[in-house]
């Protein structure tokens, strides 16, 4: 991950895409699916560069009263990608096969490598220093270890694992029904995301952002009573406007981070924050094969409050040492 304030942004991006494209094409040849799995495992890693790269390029470009806005348009532009994306490769495996899905993936990502190449201007590096295994966990330590930046990371990890944990059983409660669930969610996010960013500046996101955590978990509460899926939509749609909180604490983080690691901190800070949902989606699955699916809901909901609870008086702390109008 050092990789990201170390190497010159442009050409890193450009080879990194280039091997995130390859990784997607060899899944077009007859594999095991271990074989497959190690393939997605190593994408995953590239991808994770790749993003801290891109998020400390962002840190750079924008002021910091800039950051929350920027970052949420980079959430909704990748989203609606994704949407894309997800329709795209399911009508070539609707209509031609797998292979060929996997191979026109492949060359679309070898397009984007010819265009960060060529229309994304450069960037200075942060660290100059050469990349290594002894640089990131150098700044991994000091991720861990700093407490303001530790308790900001747990609530950008944690609780959203949480609750994405309840959404990964959104089929098993409503089977059919499932897509209006994930509907709600995503309007919930849309919304939320569009007004903290814009309407709100870096005091406004602050004050809300405990009750956006909770806000986050509350409703999920209310599955264990709610009587129909257009009732449990609603629900859906409330707690996704608290996933917005992210965008505040994102802004602390960055406020936090000495401006030589801004690169591999936030790129830490998200694919740790993917990790947790994956964790989350194994561990509410895990549970819904022994007791029912609301109850899971309730259980990881309440776990979340108790998280966002616990780091109340630290988070307090954290919001007083560090200012709203300069970074660390």
């Amino acid at each position: 991950m050092s990789l990201a304030d170390t190497a010159s942004p442009r050409p890193a991006m450009t080879v990194l895409q280039i091997v995130s494209a390859a990784l997607v094409g060899f899944q077009a040849f007859p594999l095991p699916i271990a074989g497959r799995f190690a393939l997605l495992i190593a994408g995953g890693a590239v991808s994770a560069v790749a993003g801290g790269i891109r998020f400390g390029i962002l840190s750079e470009l924008v002021p910091n009263d800039a950051y929350a806005p920027a970052r949420s348009l980079l959430n909704i532009v990748n989203s609606a990608m994704q949407i894309v994306g997800f329709a795209f490769g399911a009508t070539l495996v609707a209509y031609v096969d797998n292979r060929v899905t996997f191979i026109g993936g492949s060359v679309v990502m070898l397009l984007g490598a010819a265009a960060i190449r060529f229309r994304v201007r450069d960037h200075s590096v942060r660290m100059p220093s050469p990349p290594s295994i002894k640089q990131t966990w150098a700044v991994n330590r000091w991720l861990v270890q700093q407490p303001n930046a530790r308790v900001v990371i747990c609530l950008l990890w944690v609780p959203n694992g949480l609750i994405v944990g309840c959404e990964s059983l959104f089929i098993p409660y409503a089977g059919s029904g499932g897509g209006y669930l994930l509907t709600a969610g995503a309007i919930g996010m849309l919304i939320s995301d569009l007004f903290v960013a814009r309407a709100l500046s870096s005091v406004g996101r602050r004050r809300i952002n405990l009750f956006q955590r909770f806000l986050l978990a509350a409703p999920y509460l209310g599955f264990l009573f709610v009587p129909n899926v257009v009732a449990a939509a609603f629900l859906v749609f409330v707690s996704s406007i608290g996933f917005s909180a992210s965008l505040g604490l994102q802004e602390t983080l960055v406020r936090l981070t000495p401006s030589a690691n801004l690169g591999q901190v936030q790129g830490v800070e998200s694919s740790g924050r993917i990790a947790c949902q994956g964790l989350g989606a194994f561990v509410s699955g895990s549970l819904a094969e022994a007791i029912s699916v609301p109850l899971v809901m309730a259980i990881m909901a309440c776990v979340s409050i108790v998280v966002t609870l616990a780091a109340w008086l630290p988070m307090r702390r954290v919001e007083s040492e560090v200012p709203l109008v300069c970074r660390a």
